[in-house]
């Protein structure tokens, strides 16, 4: 019974062993190399393997950081340029005014949606496809000059 147990405990350890090993090549996939888990030296070097995989994707993520700030910067930088043209004494919204005859009395970016609203005599603002399309139009020609 002792050798019966010893030898179950060893098939459950080849298995556990198997698995690790598709599991681990699984990871490395795409060195297109098959990295066997049998003896010491094996996991030895499927553990380095798996150091060096997990090292890169660090890095990756690192430059990938890096690189979604950068392109945060733009993205502000683009929308304070964008905003600096439109606002109540914007020569857009002076342009506007006079094109309406006051009926339109600003031109506004609005950068959570990245898109203008126009602000009515009455104060409210609206989406420029909310307009009619002849406001619409004199609208694009106002930010055109």
């Amino acid at each position: 019974e002792d050798i019966e147990t010893q030898q179950r405990q060893m098939r459950e350890f080849r298995e556990q062993l198997s698995d690790l090993e598709r599991r681990s090549n699984e990871t490395i996939l795409p060195e297109d190399n098959f990295y066997p888990c049998q003896t010491l030296t094996d996991l030895q070097a499927t553990q380095k393997h798996l150091q060096d995989f997990i090292a890169d994707v660090e890095q990756r993520q690192g430059f990938i950081r890096l690189a979604l700030e950068i392109f945060d910067d733009i993205e502000h930088s683009e929308q304070q340029k964008v905003g600096v043209l439109f606002g109540e004494d914007s020569g857009i919204s002076r342009f506007y005014r006079q094109i309406t005859e006051g009926t339109y009395e600003g031109v506004y970016f609005d950068a959570a949606s990245a898109g203008l609203q126009v602000k009515r005599r009455d104060g409210k603002l609206l989406s420029p496809r909310l307009l009619s399309s002849g406001a619409y139009d004199q609208l694009y020609f106002a930010i055109r000059l």
